[in-house]
């Protein structure tokens, strides 16, 4: 008995005025229609009854060469569908995630707004400080430096003009980033690993992304309100109104946590190549390394007014220590044993930031200032306690 059905019920099996169709084909068909059922639920109601006819007809038009060319339709069938089903998923889950990220009222685009605000001041302000304590960025001018000191004016001009402040950060922040991978992959004497270097360009980049496209996605739903303002307003389900609010809050957390880890972790910073060539230092270095410290020697040397002979400025695992060589182990010895004994009133007169330490390597003394235990630990595994700790 055939059945009576509009052409989009996904149930038909085939058109009423089409003959009764062979097993193969009616295997096949049925077959599809149960294949149908993976895509969402609501693309399958709108559009499972086509598919299903054009299946039909392609399949029944494949039997009249017999199995053989039924076998090839179905094998490329199969092998398209689990793309078709991927791309049909990743759209329905994406178009409900937009759903989250669309405002329907000036209190959401509001809050938002206010978000987009707080989030630029807060990044505004550390660059601001960056520059500030970073004497670096402000003597040597670079275009990461630059790129970056231009971000929080783009932010600026996004709370006036918010789509085209927007896009103005959107687009420097991945201008930031192509040039600090482009800085870093010509430095010398880089000892930064890369994964970290990515991750830095990385998080700085997608922080100010976040911020530039909230900026961009107030303009476009502020217009896209305005356009509608005649129109009737339907009420807003509270449980996606709750969600818009979330997804705005995390995106400004995401913005907020990715702009300070890269500053927070210990970074290993840009060291030059050691100009000199020289034994004691060498052998100080590899023994660092043999702790599996990662060391680079820096470009400024190490001065301290207590000590009787210049240095060097050796980075640790991002913290700085710095190593003074002597003529000999008895003229290292002279001063540290004046520090030792109090008789260095230059030692005791200087204002440390952290307690100081000091470390004896036969002829060379190394100093560090700070509290990090890691450090700590790698420099008394390589030479001895400290002999010197405190003023």
């Amino acid at each position: 008995m055939k059945r009576s059905m509009s052409r989009n019920d996904p149930t038909r099996v085939m058109p009423e005025d089409e003959a009764e169709p062979g097993t193969i084909v009616r295997t096949g068909i049925w077959i599809f229609s149960k294949l149908l059922r993976l895509y969402p639920g609501h693309f399958y109601a709108s559009f499972a009854g086509e598919m299903l006819d054009v299946f039909s007809e392609a399949i029944t038009e494949s039997a009249q060469g017999g199995f053989t060319p039924v076998l090839r339709f179905w094998s490329r069938e199969l092998a398209e569908l689990p793309l078709a089903l991927i791309s049909q998923h990743f759209y329905d889950r994406r178009k409900q995630a937009m759903q989250l990220l669309r405002y329907d009222n000036q209190h959401e685009i509001g809050a938002v707004r206010s978000v987009a605000r707080v989030l630029s001041i807060l990044t505004g302000g550390f660059v601001v400080m960056l520059y500030l304590f970073n004497d670096d960025l402000r003597a040597e001018p670079t275009p990461p430096s630059v790129m970056l000191g231009l971000l929080p004016f783009f932010m600026l001009i996004a709370w006036r003009w918010e789509r085209f402040g927007g896009l103005l950060t959107m687009f420097g922040s991945v201008l930031l980033a192509v040039t600090m991978l482009f800085q870093w992959s010509g430095a010398v004497g880089l000892i930064t690993p890369i994964p970290l270097l990515i991750f830095i360009a990385g998080g700085m980049t997608l922080s100010f992304l976040i911020i530039g496209w909230l900026f961009v996605s107030i303009a476009q739903h502020t217009r896209a309100i305005q356009e509608h303002a005649g129109d009737e307003e339907t009420a807003v389900p509270r449980k996606r109104r709750t969600g818009v609010y979330l997804v705005i809050g995390l995106l400004g957390f995401t913005a907020i946590l990715l702009f300070l880890v890269p500053m927070i972790v210990p970074v290993q910073q840009r060291m030059e190549a050691p100009s000199f060539n020289n034994l004691a230092y060498d052998q100080l270095i590899a023994e660092l390394r043999t702790q599996g410290a990662v060391v680079g020697v820096g470009s400024v040397p190490a001065e301290n007014t207590a000590l009787s002979v210049g240095g060097l400025e050796i980075n640790v695992n991002g913290e700085i220590v710095h190593a003074f060589e002597y003529v000999d182990i008895a003229a290292a010895t002279a001063d540290l044993s004046a520090i030792y004994y109090g008789k260095n009133p230059v030692w005791d007169g200087i204002n440390w930031i952290d307690t100081p330490r000091l470390y004896q390597v036969n002829n060379v003394l190394v100093l560090y200032v700070g509290s990090d235990k890691g450090i700590m630990g790698i420099l008394e595994n390589a030479f001895s306690p400290p002999i010197v700790e405190g003023a």
